[in-house]
């Protein structure tokens, strides 16, 4: 059986592009969204910087939860993405790639079980299947829904 939680997201135009979020959870610092200019102000992040975090916590947090079920320290990770903004034909902007790189305090191969976590995350094999293959499965989701975006114009930032 597949377990399921809800969660609640709210969001208020405070002024032009700029946006406050309000979450679920009363302890969460608050958050100003904003678009760049000549849109909005850059106050806050936008919509795409947003996304990228998102990626890039999903991912690094799938890592290291292998890394430490298998009784690793990969030290204190840090992830980096690059976005890409793109106009498309009718001059719209779209997200175009977006790509992640992962650093952890120690080389790859200094860790005694990279190799068993490199090769069951994604693989559908335990110990990793729940968070590793998801956090990929993510990732292709959402590259094939960019290419599909961009292939149809539906979608813009």
């Amino acid at each position: 059986m597949t377990e399921e939680t809800s969660f609640n997201v709210n969001l208020e135009q405070q002024q032009d592009y700029r946006f406050k979020p309000e979450f679920d959870w009363g302890n969460v610092a608050p958050l100003l969204l904003d678009s760049a200019p000549p849109l909005g102000h850059a106050a806050g992040p936008g919509a795409e910087r947003i996304l990228a975090e998102a990626m890039a916590y999903c991912l690094t947090t799938s890592l290291l939860f292998c890394t430490r079920k298998f009784k690793q320290s990969p030290g204190k990770p840090r992830t980096e993405v690059t976005g890409t903004l793109v106009r498309n034909e009718r001059g719209r902007l779209r997200m175009g790639k977006l790509a992640a790189r992962l650093h952890f305090g120690y080389l790859w191969n200094r860790l005694a079980a990279a190799a068993a976590i490199f090769s069951t995350a994604g693989s559908g094999q335990k110990p990793c299947d729940s968070t590793a293959k998801t956090g990929l499965n993510l990732l292709r989701k959402f590259s094939n829904a960019m290419i599909a975006a961009s292939s149809t114009n539906s979608s813009s930032l």
